[in-house]
């Protein structure tokens, strides 16, 4: 009797938590497409915060340009204790970017990469998991790499590989949702061209738009206003 009993409350943890976690899992893949890169990753930083019970999620975006990475918003805010951009080479952002591969810290101070520990000091952060986000680009330009870091107020933390997988996912359904956003728009790039085309014969059919510049700013105008 004792042996049903804790195998039925094992049964109603493990629903309890599998329930929580395909909830938030669907949370991110309701996200509304049409929101900007920005507002969908800080829904994600919003539901890894909710769903860990951490202090602050924050996100990071390459600039190979620059070598730097550069900050994307956070949740809760952190707008004045963020540095806009940090360097890419000897950083933990850096570093996640470079491997792919989440990167856990379980006490800052003592983390040689992370190198502003006043700030974090001062609003009760000891430890950060850090994992890779990587969105497709569908074009010839770069696809954007960046890292979403997780951090808690336990010093010395102990990340379960379990807590690592599940951030990792999370992260991959962002990359989900910023690929449907932008399939959505080059359907949309898509239609227009046709519909630029369309028009522009029916002008020459009609013997307009002898001057291309004309032509061109009469389409874009019906397409403007249609």
């Amino acid at each position: 009797m004792c042996m049903m009993a804790a195998d039925l409350s094992k049964d109603e943890i493990l629903y309890g938590y599998v329930s929580r976690l395909i909830t938030q899992a669907e949370r991110i893949f309701d996200i509304d497409p049409g929101l900007t890169e920005r507002e969908i990753l800080k829904v994600v930083a919003r539901t890894i915060v909710e769903y860990f019970g951490a202090e602050v999620a924050s996100i990071r975006i390459s600039d190979p340009e620059r070598e730097e990475m550069i900050s994307y918003g956070s949740y809760p805010s952190l707008d004045e204790n963020r540095e806009e951009a940090i360097p890419f080479e000897d950083t933990i952002a850096g570093e996640v970017v470079k491997t792919r591969q989440s990167y856990l810290v379980p006490n800052i101070l003592k983390e040689d990469r992370y190198k502003n520990k006043e700030k974090v000091e001062k609003l009760g952060i000891h430890s950060m998991l850090a994992v890779p986000i990587y969105l497709h680009r569908f074009s010839k330009d770069v696809d954007t790499e960046g890292v979403l870091q997780t951090y808690y107020k336990e010093e010395d933390k102990v990340f379960t590989p379990l807590e690592v997988e599940v951030a990792e996912m999370f992260s991959k359904r962002v990359g989900h949702v910023i690929a449907l956003k932008r399939i959505k728009y080059l359907r949309k790039l898509n239609v227009t061209k046709d519909n630029v085309l369309e028009l522009i014969y029916q002008k020459l059919a009609r013997g307009e738009g002898i001057k291309m510049k004309h032509l061109f700013d009469s389409v874009i105008s019906e397409l403007v206003t249609s």
